[in-house]
């Protein structure tokens, strides 16, 4: 026998004595079969519960997930309009709008008394703007 031969002898008998305490340890295969089923076999009740209760996270991620994203594209959106808005902020033909007058235009008109100003009721009768009805009634 070579070096080989023994080697390979010496690794077949360490496998065969691993196999045999591995046996001797393991418990029986119907033993493990039961005690598996056992375990797997959850009542109904608690497999509706956790049925629903995966719905519900599942709903429950999906709806914090999507409103964070829309508020992610809806800033976004608000920015990209900021930048827009910011270069066009003056427009080309913005100058026609400039008047003479752009101060008058912009302050309220200040009204006073006038000496000219009457404070004087006019009758009714012969008044240039009289209704031609009333004109006739009270003559």
């Amino acid at each position: 026998m070579n070096d080989g031969d023994q080697f390979e002898e010496h690794l077949r008998a360490r496998f065969r004595a691993m196999s045999e305490d591995e046996a001797r340890r393991a418990p029986p295969f119907a033993r493990v079969v039961r005690t598996g089923r056992e375990r797997r076999a959850l009542p109904r009740a608690w497999r509706g519960a956790i049925t629903t209760a995966a719905v519900v996270a599942v709903a429950v991620l999906t709806w914090v997930v999507r409103s964070a994203w829309q508020e992610v594209e809806a800033r976004r959106a608000l920015a990209r309009w900021h930048a827009v808005s910011a270069s066009t902020r003056t427009m080309p033909t913005d100058f026609l709008l400039d008047t003479p007058d752009q101060a008058l235009l912009r302050e309220v008109p200040k009204l006073g008394w006038d000496a000219r100003w009457s404070w004087e009721v006019p009758s009714g009768r012969n008044h240039p703007h009289s209704h031609p009805s009333e004109r006739r009634r009270r003559s």
